[in-house]
């Protein structure tokens, strides 16, 4: 099986966060991955999303140079380590605690088919208090007319784009809201970490 899908964060030690979800087969059965790898990707086009119908970021992989290894993949997304640290991971961040997540304004990072990494703004409309795992913490409204005017909101492909509020990651975003593309469901990067 193989997919496009968003990084949420590397640590120090290389290991790393993607999609906040995992990655399945065409009947939804999780995938037991033993010797995943991980490659780069370009992101050719996009198909817009609508109610009703989700899109997607349309790619291709560059599977010259493997840069990593996946170790798990289960309901939190798809874990492994890197090689070596990637050139785009310069900056360092905080994790916020879930208590410290509020309504309000926040931004993601995605990589659409211009393949630069850019920010767009979105609103957390709902953060619930969660004491154990889960992956539906946040109900997140993408708010940037950028964003909306070329994908429609969130589409596949963006699964796992990081949420950072008030400079710190809260979350990724993790599934999309089929009758409403502009709104879909994020994960506290907390339970990410755990992993």
């Amino acid at each position: 099986a193989s997919g496009i899908g968003t990084l949420t964060y590397v640590r120090k030690n290389l290991n790393f966060g993607s999609l906040g979800h995992p990655i399945t087969d065409s009947k939804g059965n999780t995938i037991n991955c033993k010797n995943g790898g991980v490659f780069n990707c370009t992101i050719d086009g996009i198909e817009k999303g609508k109610k009703g119908a989700a899109g997607e970021l349309i790619g291709g992989f560059c599977f010259d140079k493997r840069t990593g290894n996946i170790y798990a993949n289960n309901k939190f997304g798809a874990f492994g380590t890197f090689s070596s640290m990637p050139s785009y991971c310069k900056n360092t961040i905080e994790v916020a605690d879930i208590n410290e997540i509020k309504p309000g304004k926040a931004v993601i990072y995605c990589t659409l088919d211009d393949n630069v990494r850019s920010s767009y703004e979105i609103e957390i409309v709902k953060a619930t208090p969660q004491n154990t795992r889960d992956d539906k913490g946040m109900v997140i409204h993408v708010t940037d007319s950028r964003l909306l005017e070329k994908t429609g909101g969130i589409v596949q492909g963006m699964s796992g784009s990081p949420i950072v509020q008030n400079g710190k990651l809260v979350g990724a975003v993790t599934h999309v809201f089929v009758n409403d593309p502009t709104r879909g469901y994020g994960m506290y990067a907390k339970w990410m970490l755990t992993n």
